[in-house]
């Protein structure tokens, strides 16, 4: 792999094989003013950039199989063999966790959505004068620790509804 500073880039459109791509000349600060061929279908550098590229002599002619642009800082990826191959890679997810945690995001979700379905089918009124949001989250809360509602009748044969909810008068 080489290191080239682009000082000209000539480009035109290539029907080839493969579809249409661009055929792509480019001249640089290392081969002089001789030109380095190849294909791209997209051409993301520029004159003045240093690119990373394979160098292929064919003849009298130059090709360039680009690998990518240096930017401050950057290592080609044919030169990360270097790094030592004893560095530990981070430990897995617990994605038990994770999906009971996304669980407990949507049934709180889904209780402040009831809870809004509610107070706005005038089911439960806002009676105390409590902050609309505040009796949101608060009859969401409730509704997240729902004690199961069961339909029991008194003595006298009327129908009552015991536990937490629904919150009838």
């Amino acid at each position: 792999m080489t290191t080239l500073t682009i000082t000209k880039i000539a480009s035109k459109p290539f029907e080839g094989q493969y579809g249409l791509t661009n055929k792509i000349g480019i001249l640089t600060e290392e081969y002089g003013d001789k030109y380095l061929n190849g294909f791209m279908n997209v051409i993301n550098f520029a004159v003045g950039d240093t690119i990373f590229a394979e160098v292929i002599q064919k003849g009298d002619f130059l090709n360039f199989k680009y690998k990518g642009k240096k930017t401050l800082n950057t290592v080609p990826a044919t030169t990360l063999s270097s790094i030592p191959k004893n560095i530990q890679a981070p430990p897995a997810p617990d994605w038990n966790k994770i999906r009971e945690e996304k669980k407990e995001n949507i049934s709180w979700m889904n209780a402040k959505n009831n809870a809004c379905l509610l107070i706005a089918h005038g089911i439960y009124a806002n009676d105390t004068g409590e902050p609309i949001v505040n009796l949101i989250n608060n009859l969401a809360n409730d509704i997240y620790q729902l004690e199961p509602a069961k339909l029991t009748e008194d003595e006298n044969g009327n129908l009552k509804i015991k536990g937490k909810y629904p919150p009838f008068n």
